[in-house]
């Protein structure tokens, strides 16, 4: 009964107490070195997704029981954190300590945050849209630029292999400045597709029920999602097999991202989507607004 009562009492600062807690870890690996360290992080994980499980499981009980939607605003932003916080406490367990705390903790207390702090109005919802859009733009001209890179890469790597001459007034980069640049276009673009994704999750979240709610199984989602977790894959196969690490291999990762890529946009060109319909309807709804507003105006001038 006492232990029941202690998980009732369970809320959004434990979990999120918890995650700091591992934030704080994983930054100060950049100040001073003690060994104790990742197994202290891999308990404050452990505690915040417990905590975070236990509640999550709790709210959705509750809202099941007075027949309430499950996933809304403050769930999904919930849902999504906790998403974020599995993957990273598994790549905890491997022997090589990644890195990705730095920005899956960070991105799962804001989202903690935003579940509470941020409001569900017109003006938020713009704002969501803008960066839904801006993010996946960029994150396609990241993944362009890491195919190009890819294939200076390419050339760069036989070229010197077979001893040939460099062409006449056309600078190339070392190898290892490439390899560079493809290694973070990996991780940005992971960021970038990861951000719109969330922020489109939550746009449609905001939305509910409406007319310009966006079905969950969608082309466009569900290409975006496997897009994501090729861009994902890719990343973590990188960090845990070191061989990925060197050489040939990082250009052919980025090359099969371009080729998700590819497959991703026929999808969405190709199929019927919800996306477009539901840009049309706002369109017509703002005009109609507009109509409204300047048919009023109108009445009082004559008046």
């Amino acid at each position: 009964m006492r232990f029941s009562t202690v998980l009732s009492g369970i809320t959004t600062t434990c979990f999120a107490a918890s995650y700091f807690v591992a934030l704080v870890l994983e930054v100060s690996r950049t100040f001073y070195h003690f060994r104790a360290r990742k197994l202290a992080t891999i308990i404050a994980t452990v505690a915040g997704l417990f905590a975070h499980t236990i509640y999550l499981a709790s709210l959705f009980r509750s809202q099941a029981a007075e027949g309430l939607p499950l996933i809304t605003w403050y769930t999904g932003c919930l849902l999504i954190a906790w998403v974020l916080c599995v993957p990273y406490l598994i790549l905890l367990l491997f022997p090589r300590h990644s890195t990705s705390g730095l920005l899956v903790l960070p991105t799962s207390l804001v989202m903690i945050v935003v579940a509470h702090v941020f409001p569900k109005s017109t003006q938020a919802l713009r704002i969501w849209g803008l960066l839904h859009g801006l993010s996946l733009v960029f994150g396609i001209v990241v993944v362009v630029t890491g195919f190009l890179a890819a294939l200076l890469y390419l050339y760069q790597s036989r070229r010197l292999k077979q001893k040939l001459p460099p062409i006449e007034h056309l600078w190339l980069p070392s190898l290892e400045r490439l390899q560079k640049r493809i290694e973070r276009c990996l991780i940005i673009s992971a960021i970038l597709v990861g951000t719109g994704l969330i922020s489109g999750i939550l746009i449609n979240l905001a939305r509910g029920g409406s007319d310009l709610a966006i079905p969950w199984f969608d082309p466009v989602v569900i290409a975006s999602m496997i897009w994501l977790a090729w861009l994902i894959a890719i990343i973590v196969f990188h960090t845990t097999y070191r061989r990925a690490r060197h050489g040939r291999k990082v250009a052919f990762m980025s090359i099969g991202s371009f080729a998700c890529l590819g497959v991703v946009l026929s999808i969405i060109w190709w199929m019927p989507s919800g996306h477009s319909s539901s840009a049309d309807h706002t369109r017509i709804r703002s005009l109609d607004v507009n109509h409204r507003l300047i048919v009023t105006e109108q009445i009082r001038r004559w008046s």
